[in-house]
Parts: C-alpha cells; structure tokens; sequence
C-alpha cells in the first residue's frame, strides 16, 4: 500500500515518497545557488532545513480527508505540513520551526486566498473557521490505512540522504500522524502562535521575519513545482502539462538553471 501525494480525482497517479524524492532532486539540483542566502536566512545546521521542509510539506495529504476530492479545498492539507514541522524542529530552534513552518503553510497560498476562502466566502482564515473545519471533520484527520501503511512511508522517508541527521525526528511524524484528532486544541495553538510570530510586533521584526520567509517559501515553491511538473505530466487528462505560472517563469529563465537542465537532472 502506497500512501498518496496527487489525485487525479480518485484515482492516486503519484505516490508520497515519489513526490518526496521529486522535489529533493529539484532542490538538490539548485541548492547550491540558494546556500548562502539560506544560511543568512536561518543559519547553519548540520541538516537542511529545506530538504525537512520538503519531506513532510505534503504529510496532510495522507490522511483519510484529502482522499475525497469534495473535501480537498475545505481541508488545508498545508496546516498538517506547517504543524508535523513545528513539532519536530520546535525543541532544536523555536526561530525556525516558526520561520519554516510559516513558509510550508504558505505553499499553497493563492489556493488559500483564492480558491479556499471564496468557498467559505471569507475574506480572511481565522482560527475560528479553522478550529470548527478541523474539529467538524476530526473523524477523518487519520491516516488513511486502506490505502496507506504509515511504517513503511516513514521509513522511506527516514531512509532519505537529504534528512540522515534528522532520522531520528522522521520516525516522530507517525505518532504525531496518529494524534492529530486528539490533538485539536494543539494544532489551533501552533497556528495560533505562528499567526501572532508574523503580524504581532514591531515593524522591524515583522519585516525581518516575512522576508526570512519569503525567501524559504521561494525555495520551496520552486522545488515543489518542479517536483509535481516532473512527476505529474500527462497522469491528469484535466490538467494543463504546460505546468503552472512557476514552471512558466523557469521557461523565461527566472531561475540559475533552465527547465531543461531541471529535466536532466530528474532523470
């Protein structure tokens, strides 16, 4: 059984772990053009943070709730990534698991101001309406095991070049995974917290932690692009395989690196 990253409506065209290693080959492929400004950004580590970041940007994808395509805008998978991140990195940097986490529940972002809250018909997303749509559908916030064995993702995830020195935090996202309907009150706090790290204060701190984000959000955005372009082109008849507006900008040669060479080095 392969826990799923991409439907094209019920039918799962692309497995997590091979979105997973999709977007690492994409990161790795830039990574050298972005390691100064990382390091700027956030540090240096003896880990990557983008390539933890990649690893469970799309963890919410693999519960019960995102297998049902009705339920697929009012469900933010992007919530689940940004709160397994902030509880596996909060306890080695709280400055990284905030900036981090902000740019995994940003991924999406013109899905959520756009598509997402037209639905709910909304001009912002509040904790409130976030508190009611996680606590309404709570008895599908679990991993879908008809069609996902959750040991098996986790150790290939663990078993990921990219995130060795953070093996050990990995094999942490199953039990996490299995908490997340009891764990409510906690995922609402974690967002809560990383809302209030981001428009309270002083704008000088303020400026200083959305272009911290910004900048890791651009690196995601890029990678996870290049990603779902490689390994999703002619699996959804619906789907355009020209790409999205990003894959669009990499033709114009926004990036170091051409969408041809990206190809090369996906295969």
């Amino acid at each position: 059984m392969s826990c799923c990253a991409f439907y094209c409506e019920e039918k799962c065209v692309e497995t997590y772990i091979d979105h997973i290693k999709n977007v690492l080959k994409a990161w790795s492929s830039v990574k050298s053009y972005y390691k100064k400004p990382l390091n700027r950004v956030v540090g240096a580590y003896n880990f990557d943070p983008i390539a933890i970041a990649l690893t469970l940007h799309d963890i919410g994808k693999i519960l019960k709730i995102y297998k049902i395509p009705r339920y697929r805008y009012m469900y933010r998978h992007e919530i689940i990534g940004a709160y397994v991140v902030y509880k596996i990195l909060h306890d080695i940097s709280n400055d990284l698991a905030i900036t981090l986490s902000l740019a995994v529940m940003l991924h999406h972002e013109p899905a959520i101001i756009g598509a997402y809250m037209g639905e709910l018909g909304e001009r912002y997303l509040t904790l409130t309406t976030l508190r009611s749509i996680l606590e309404n559908y709570s008895d599908m916030l679990v991993i879908d095991e008809e069609t996902c064995n959750i040991d098996t993702l986790v150790q290939e995830l663990a078993s990921l070049k990219e995130v060795a020195e953070m093996r050990d935090k990995i094999f942490v996202v199953k039990k996490t995974l299995y908490n997340l309907n009891s764990n409510i009150l906690d995922i609402i706090e974690t967002m809560r917290e990383l809302i209030l790290a981001s428009s309270v204060g002083s704008p000088f701190k303020l400026n200083v932690l959305r272009n911290k984000v910004a900048t890791l959000l651009h690196m995601l955005a890029i990678s996870d692009s290049i990603g779902a372009y490689i390994g999703r082109r002619s699996k959804c008849k619906k789907d355009n395989d020209e790409g999205t507006w990003i894959i669009e900008r990499i033709r114009e040669g926004a990036e170091p690196i051409s969408i041809d060479s990206f190809m090369e080095v996906m295969f």
